[in-house]
């Protein structure tokens, strides 16, 4: 008699299997980023669908995969863009419910929570490469030093391995602490003129147009 496979609570967070044949349009997209990434075709797709999930693409790939490389457990990758989708949140929430979507604002807070994350443990985050310069990147060995994304000195919490939630909230406690008065957080707003300053101008309008007639 068989025996009955007994699921486990990590069985059942793993999720169904999902299987798609890309076919050559897709593939023809898709090669050169897995090439140059030297990523199996499988794992090359996940980790364009997890970027593209929180609004980012394949140019952020370098930098999300240097944070998924410091987390311990199984599916780094998807939990550091959980993590940066955390981040993104807490900005947004310190701006009021404004989303950064300006580039290269948007990669520069990616920089800037990868960076920070790093350097809490001792690692130089490595700017090869990028589509843009960050700023804050580290020159000639010296320490970077965010400017879009923290502001504290506490270390970053860890993420828990196969806990989306708890990486969820240990990075909207960090990005809560974010910089509210970035440059691209700063509005001009216009000069309101008060009620004595429309009543002299119209004198002095009323006054030109007598001197007119005269």
């Amino acid at each position: 008699m068989g025996r009955a496979r007994i699921k486990t609570d990590e069985s059942d967070r793993s999720g169904l299997p999902v299987t798609f044949r890309p076919g050559p349009d897709l593939d023809q997209l898709a090669r050169p980023f897995v090439e140059r990434h030297e990523l199996a075709p499988a794992a090359a797709f996940k980790c364009l669908a997890a970027l593209a999930l929180i609004g980012l693409d394949q140019r952020h790939y370098s930098l999300v995969v240097q944070l998924a490389k410091a987390f311990v457990g199984d599916n780094p990758f998807p939990r550091a863009c959980v993590y940066i989708q955390a981040a993104f949140a807490g900005v947004a929430a310190v701006r009021n419910g404004l989303v950064v979507v300006e580039e290269p604002h948007r990669s520069q807070l990616v920089f800037d929570v990868v960076e920070r994350y790093l350097r809490d443990r001792d690692i130089k985050v490595d700017v090869t490469g990028l589509w843009f310069t960050p700023t804050g990147a580290e020159p000639a060995g010296l320490r970077a030093t965010p400017t879009v994304g923290f502001t504290n000195t506490a270390p970053a919490p860890e993420p828990e391995s196969g806990d989306s939630g708890s990486a969820e909230k240990s990075a909207g406690r960090a990005a809560s602490e974010a910089k509210s008065n970035s440059s691209f957080d700063r509005v001009r707003r216009p000069r309101i003129k008060s009620k004595a300053e429309y009543e002299r101008e119209e004198r002095e309008d009323a006054d030109g147009g007598e001197g007119t007639a005269s």
